[in-house]
């Protein structure tokens, strides 16, 4: 998505991810609330679903991304009671794009502003589009690289050449190769010229 947002000319994303809320303020009659978080930046919005009668919430929706033009741009975290007229306010957060960690996986709580009491649990973090481009430049240290053998290849023999084989097995005690006898090389060539998948060496 950075990558994208740089081909855009963004200066790179942001990624927020809304995860649970803590003693929220009741704002319905039976004393809980129908809380969503509503995140803004840039104009732009995007929110959580809807969960009905709590003030301990916790969301399992997957984060929310916005290309963000500017490192001085702010990001709004705003949560609401959900209602049927109107959505009420449950408090506010705001948080400066340059002030954002750049890697994913931090998990921080803030208390809400203009509540009481109230608090949301959150993953933010800005990846710029510059750091994304040279990830993507730079191969993975576990992405599957091409073997090449530097040593050089034997060619396959002519049609009609004569081509030799040992037969040996390796001793499972000492380690050591250790050729057949003879007689019972000359049964494995027999089975391996008829095509066989097995021979039975009479040991």
């Amino acid at each position: 998505e950075a990558a994208k947002a740089a081909a855009s000319g963004a200066v790179g994303v942001l990624y927020a991810r809304v995860i649970a809320g803590h003693g929220l303020v009741s704002m319905d009659s039976d004393g809980l609330s129908d809380p969503y978080v509503r995140i803004r930046v840039e104009g732009r919005t995007q929110r959580t679903e809807v969960i009905p009668d709590s003030l301990s919430p916790r969301w399992r929706s997957s984060g929310f991304v916005f290309a963000v033009s500017s490192m001085d741009s702010v990001v709004e975290v705003e949560c609401l009671d959900d209602d049927v007229i109107r959505s009420d306010p449950m408090g506010r957060l705001f948080f400066r794009i340059a002030d954002l960690p750049a890697k994913l996986g931090q998990i921080v709580r803030r208390p809400l502003a203009e509540v009481p009491h109230g608090e949301l649990d959150l993953e933010l973090a800005f990846i710029a589009a510059a750091c994304a481009a040279r990830a993507e430049e730079t191969p993975s240290a576990s992405a599957p690289r091409s073997k090449i053998d530097p040593r050089p290849q034997a060619s396959p023999p002519p049609i009609g050449s004569a081509v030799w084989a040992v037969w040996a097995s390796v001793d499972p005690r000492s380690g050591n190769v250790v050729g057949y006898p003879a007689d019972v090389a000359r049964r494995l060539e027999a089975a391996l010229a008829a095509g066989e998948a097995s021979v039975s060496l009479g040991l």
